[in-house]
């Protein structure tokens, strides 16, 4: 007989997993895109990416401060609906179908499906909805 009071969960990691690629490195690439990036950070963040490739000291939210840095000036609203956005235009068509197979097969098993990651939650809200 199963104990009722224990859940299941199935957790699934967001980058590299729900999506093929790291949600972090694609906002970079799509600020670029967009000509929101100073050439001044694009060198800071390309300085830390030839560091992290070489497995040299880095801090690992230096990128992050660079290019959350950008968004001062803006309301929360406004880079909520941004990055939202770069959800629908970039990440979207990143989604794994098999990942999505094995989050809807866990729904099924009627285990609790937990997101991971250390994407922004404006990013996840609109991946959430659409898992």
């Amino acid at each position: 007989m199963e104990d009722s009071s224990i859940v299941k969960i199935a957790a699934f990691d967001f980058d590299g997993t729900i999506i093929d690629g790291q949600s972090g490195a694609e906002l970079v690439r799509y600020m670029m895109g967009t000509k929101m990036i100073p050439l001044s950070t694009i060198l800071r963040v390309g300085w830390w990416g030839i560091r992290y490739k070489l497995k040299l000291p880095v801090r690992q939210c230096e990128v992050r401060e660079a290019i959350f840095n950008l968004f001062v000036d803006e309301s929360v609203e406004w880079v909520d609906t941004f990055l939202a956005q770069f959800f629908e235009d970039r990440l979207k068509r990143l989604v794994r179908k098999d990942a999505v197979e094995q989050i809807n097969k866990s729904k099924q098993e009627g285990k609790q499906v937990v997101v991971v990651s250390a994407s922004f939650d404006a990013i996840l809200r609109p991946a959430k909805k659409m898992l």
